[in-house]
């Protein structure tokens, strides 16, 4: 009777350890913040933030929104540092280094009257 205890608590002190990683695991990539925003085909929106080199920045759409673009510039908006103009509803780029950057989300293909809800995120969070 107290193998078969010692075993029952061993399994529920695993299940809890299980439990305990796959929550922290899931919950982790939501601590960055996003921004979106309702665009209609040719609007756009600009976030300005600091990105870590090579840290990777995504754009996504949804509701008949079929192109978004994302341009990198460098915090004075003088330069392009890095831009993804392909036809896709999930672009991305890359900070060349590290720094204080501006990104300029535009919607490119919006196929509702009403607009298409745009937004991106970054490894690390704006």
């Amino acid at each position: 009777m107290k193998k078969y205890l010692k075993l029952l608590c061993v399994g529920i002190l695993v299940s809890l350890i299980l439990v305990v990683t796959s929550v922290s695991g899931r919950a982790e990539p939501n601590l960055a913040q996003s921004h979106s925003k309702w665009m209609n085909t040719g609007e756009s929106f600009r976030v300005s933030s600091f990105f870590f080199e090579n840290e990777l920045i995504s754009g996504e759409c949804a509701n008949d929104c079929y192109d978004i673009d994302l341009t990198l510039y460098e915090a004075n908006m003088q330069n392009a540092v890095a831009q993804d103009h392909g036809d896709t509803a999930t672009p991305m780029v890359r900070a060349p280094y590290e720094g204080d950057f501006t990104l300029e989300v535009s919607m490119a293909n919006c196929a509702r009257t009403r607009g298409c809800r745009a937004w991106v995120s970054s490894e690390y969070g704006f």
